[in-house]
């Protein structure tokens, strides 16, 4: 639990791809958490108050819906999830104090993961120019130079 507590400060938990409003309640009512079990990228967890939350620490969402899929079967069709927007409720950002490629050293570890939507400015100065909030580079990045941002 104190681990949970950490990644979380560090902005390493959130909230559900596909997620509303509304899927606290239908999270807080299924005691099977059967979500957990069916993500291929092994990221979803419990955080302190019992709801599923992504942990990108080692891996990021794929947007396969597979944990969307199994709550359907389990839960029935709900308002919680909409699964056409393929997009966590966050952002990543880059800092540029700490991450390598902006102090000349380097690294393509975040463009690696995501080459079309990061670009460097030569060999140096990655940007992101847009995110869906997968949380693939935030994983990689050797420096945890990369932070989550709400939308």
């Amino acid at each position: 639990m104190a681990l949970l507590r950490r990644l979380a400060k560090r902005g390493r938990l959130q909230n559900m791809p596909y997620a509303t409003s509304e899927l606290t309640e239908v999270c807080l009512g299924c005691k099977n958490q059967i979500c957990l079990s069916h993500c291929p990228e092994n990221i979803i967890t419990l955080n302190p108050d019992n709801l599923p939350t992504l942990d990108f620490s080692s891996s990021g969402c794929v947007f396969c819906g597979e944990c969307v899929n199994a709550c359907f079967e389990h839960n029935g069709e709900h308002c919680g999830f909409d699964r056409a927007r393929e997009q966590t409720q966050v952002v990543m950002k880059i800092s540029p104090n700490s991450c390598l490629a902006w102090n000349k050293s380097i690294c393509y570890s975040c463009k690696d993961v995501c080459p079309k939507e990061i670009k460097y400015l030569g060999m140096f100065y990655p940007e992101i120019l847009s995110c869906n909030g997968c949380g693939l580079c935030l994983s990689r990045c050797a420096n945890d130079a990369i932070s989550v941002e709400g939308r």
